[in-house]
Formats: C-alpha cells, structure tokens, sequence
C-alpha cells in the first residue's frame, strides 16, 4: 500500500470498504530519473459514524493522500506515508501547507516516510490531504538555482488564474508564498475575472506573466510542479 491510516481515540476505529478499490497506473519508471503515475481508490470507508473515500496517488513529484466524499462529523486519523526505494520525502505538505521540520532535523537529509501524520478529515469542499515531495525527481518546470529572474517577468510580475469566481483565501496564501519566493508581484484571480480580461484594452506598460492553473485537466497537479520548481530554486 502506498500509506496506511490509523484512528486515535476511545472508540476503537470499525472500516469497511463498499464497493472495493479502483486505480490506474502507467508503466512504473526508477525511483530518482521519474515516479510512475499511478492511483488507487478505497470507497465506502468508516471511522466511527463517519464514511469516505481514500485515494492514494503517485503524481510525478510525490506521494499524495487524499480523503474524498467525506460524511459525518470531523474524526481525526493518523497518514503514514511510504519509503520508496531509492528514495526520500523531502517536504511534507498538510491540507497544502507546509509542515515544519522536527527540531534538529537537517532539511538536505530528513525524511519524511514513515512518520505518523495526524489530519482531520471532515467535510469540505477541499479534500483533506497530505503530500510528500520525493527528493530527487527532476522538475517538469524550469527551475535553475542560479541566475536572475527574466526582466518582463521582475518588472511585471505574475498573474495566476485559479479554478472558480473568486481565488479565495488558500490561493490568496498560495500567491503569496510564490511572491515572497520570487521577489516578485503576484496577482491572484479567478477563472472567470481572467475571462473577461481577454480582448480587453491592453495596459500601457508590460502584461504580467500569466500561470492558468484554471485551464489546466488538473489543476492540483500542475500546483504540485509549479510550487516543487520553487522549492528547488529557493529552498
């Protein structure tokens, strides 16, 4: 399996699977040169009185855990995540924010495989998650470690579309990381202002670089590689 689940608590945890597991994969490739893309789905599962799915997922960069179609109130579940052969978990993300290294932990070494992470899954429109980063996976994006920024890019900044009306407070946040990574101006928008912008009058000076998330099949994937381009650059 590639993580496993446990409940922490007075109950003891009941889970049963209905309707059993559902995945795909491609032809795996060597931990290190690229990770095979792969999932699988575990529906129908319970803690307690409450029920979900569980997709588990290699993405390219990293190993993903996320908690789907969740009904009943919030329970609290501990992920552990895998070792991969030949490989080690640089960063850890939870519900997409960055888990700080344990104190003493050296960020060039520490791995994070097999370490218990505590989530709480409940129902929202963003499903709770945790992702590990692999070391090691070269980046689908350009991501020198050296050199300056392009002069239209550190002049006019970045405009990043995301899915829906409005960006909302985790893209907000997300922009911001990106701003304060690259040193640069970043405009947040939504898939619909980004639309009606089209054709509009251009402004006097150069448009910002613009990154369409929203156009993207799948835009928590391209997410993942553009935020691993900026943890190869800057950390």
């Amino acid at each position: 399996p590639l993580a496993t689940a446990s409940h922490q608590g007075s109950r003891a945890p009941s889970s049963s699977v209905a309707g059993g597991t559902t995945g795909r994969s491609t032809t795996p490739s060597a931990i290190g040169a690229r990770l095979p893309w792969c999932e699988a789905v575990a529906r129908g599962l319970r803690i307690g009185e409450t029920t979900f799915d569980m997709k588990l997922k290699l993405d390219g960069s990293g190993v993903v855990v996320q908690f789907e179609e969740v009904v009943g109130p919030p329970v609290k579940a501990k992920v552990v995540l895998p070792r991969l052969p030949g490989a080690r978990l640089k960063s850890l993300y939870v519900d997409w924010e960055l888990a700080e290294l344990p104190e003493g932990a050296d960020a060039g070494t520490h791995d994070w495989s097999g370490t218990p992470v505590e989530v709480v899954i409940q129902p929202s429109e963003l499903a709770s998650s945790v992702f590990g980063r692999v070391a090691g996976v070269p980046g689908r994006l350009p991501a020198s470690p050296a050199g300056a920024l392009p002069s239209a890019l550190r002049e006019s900044g970045i405009e990043l579309v995301v899915p829906g009306a409005a960006p909302g407070a985790r893209w907000e946040a997300i922009g911001a990381a990106i701003a304060a990574a690259a040193g640069v101006e970043v405009e947040v928008i939504g898939a619909v202002e980004a639309a009606s912008r089209v054709g509009a009058e251009a402004p006097p000076a150069p448009s910002p670089t613009r990154i369409d998330l929203a156009g993207s099949g799948d835009p928590e994937r391209l997410r993942r590689a553009l935020m691993g381009a900026v943890e190869a650059r800057y950390r």
